[in-house]
């Protein structure tokens, strides 16, 4: 059951507490970006037309993708799309959205600093998500599986209540939401210290923000898509969810675009060997863990601890293939 904040006059129209926090990590995420573009002395009239085309084409990808995971969430997919009030929207379209429109605009050379601008809107985008994150405490839905019966877990970060649609009692159930919301907000707070880091010592690395912010957002939330009950799957699969699909997809292919110039400039080969064995390894534990943790419910605490080790392992050998791509110079002799 959604919660009021207050109805608009005249109308009588109710404003749900879910949708002005939704709006609150929106507002954050564009001034945000609007102050970094500043800051970074990068042209601020492109990005005041990136924000409606983007927010624009996020709204109806993260729309269409729920209506397809969802179709029972709405009459007709012209439903879905009509009214964006009602309904759900899923990130991984609004985050594709974003993205798509930054090609576009790069294609028609409206915006010529590209990785700059990846980098703000990485910072940004961690940022709205950690506040946006939160409008689920006032919500029913993103709520974990785990049933907690000690009394000392009945609060945040750890539990928070939903009622059960069939008994009608309340349930402690894990935060996903509040989880979700904190591991978005270090990702922030990592890329803001990154930032001052660069800055201190006067080095650049373009785009290296926007790498990082997707590397370990994939990365955590194909955990913590796989707390939740109310995750969203493929009409084909009921197995792994849309956002872990998605999270291994772009961790792959991030893994395989770092490895090239490693391999082509003939050095680190033993390294990068090493490195795709971390990686692929790690997702090995994951997938195991996901499909032990299905099935054996009980043991989440064992099941999720090894399949964020598993998840570190992969990070350690995605991020260590991309220092090395950086900094190997060209035309290095081959070490293996």
């Amino acid at each position: 059951m959604e919660r009021i904040a207050f109805l608009l006059a005249g109308t009588g129209r109710p404003v749900f507490w879910r949708d002005i926090i939704l709006c609150m990590g929106v507002a954050a995420a564009v001034f945000l970006l609007l102050a970094l573009r500043l800051a970074d002395r990068q042209p601020v009239f492109p990005a005041l037309l990136l924000i409606p085309a983007a927010g624009a084409a996020s709204l109806y990808a993260g729309r269409a993708l729920h209506w397809y995971c969802c179709p029972e969430s709405y009459g007709s997919f012209r439903a879905a799309v009509g009214d964006l009030a009602a309904g759900g929207l899923s990130l991984i379209g609004v985050i594709a959205g974003t993205l798509a429109v930054c090609l576009l605009f790069r294609a028609v050379r409206l915006i010529r600093d590209l990785p700059a601008l990846l980098d703000e809107l990485a910072a940004a985008g961690s940022l709205g998500i950690a506040a946006g994150r939160m409008c689920e405490l006032f919500g029913n839905g993103d709520r974990g599986k785990m049933i907690f019966s000690r009394a000392a877990l009945h609060r945040l970060p750890f539990a928070a209540a939903a009622v059960n649609p069939v008994s009608g009692e309340a349930e402690w159930r894990f935060a996903s939401f509040c989880f979700q919301s904190m591991a978005a907000g270090a990702i922030f707070l990592l890329l803001m210290l990154r930032r001052l880091r660069r800055a201190a010592r006067r080095e650049e690395d373009p785009g290296g923000d926007f790498w990082l912010f997707l590397a370990l957002y994939s990365l955590s939330e194909i955990l913590l898509d796989s707390t939740r009950y109310d995750a969203l799957f493929l009409r084909s699969n009921g197995f792994v969810s849309l956002e872990q699909i998605a999270g291994l997809a772009a961790a792959v292919l991030m893994m395989a675009a770092f490895s090239v110039p490693v391999l082509r400039r003939g050095g680190a080969g033993r390294l990068c060997g090493a490195c795709w064995t971390l990686f692929a390894g790690g997702f090995g534990l994951v997938g195991y863990m996901e499909y032990y943790v299905q099935r054996h419910g009980e043991a989440y605490v064992f099941a999720y601890s090894l399949m964020a080790a598993g998840l570190l392992s992969a990070f350690i050998g995605l991020w260590t293939v991309r220092r090395c791509a950086r900094r190997l110079p060209a035309g290095a002799p081959a070490e293996g």
